[in-house]
């Protein structure tokens, strides 16, 4: 195994554990216990921000530039959902 995978793992964990402080932040009612959560998820982005900007510096990730007019092409075929949202709200 290589860095890459150790690396692409503990992103993935650290992502995992953030949506749980997440879901457990907005669900929690006490204030002193939502703080705790609020805390340990700021750190947990916090984790996730430095292994990400780490494997970025490593070359596992590569940003590439994209002119407006491809993004304009892939914008037009964006198509906006049909719903009904004064029939799902009565």
């Amino acid at each position: 195994m290589n860095d890459k995978f150790y690396l692409e793992s503990l992103l993935t964990e650290c992502k995992a554990l953030c949506n749980l402080l997440f879901a457990a932040t907005t669900e929690s009612s006490n204030p002193e216990i939502h703080q705790k959560f609020q805390t340990g998820l700021n750190v947990c982005l916090e984790w996730q921000n430095a292994i990400f900007k780490h494997m970025e510096q490593l070359g596992y990730y590569k940003q590439e530039q994209i002119d407006k007019q491809a993004i304009s092409k892939e914008q037009a075929t964006i198509k906006p959902l049909d719903l009904d949202y004064q029939s799902c709200c009565r």
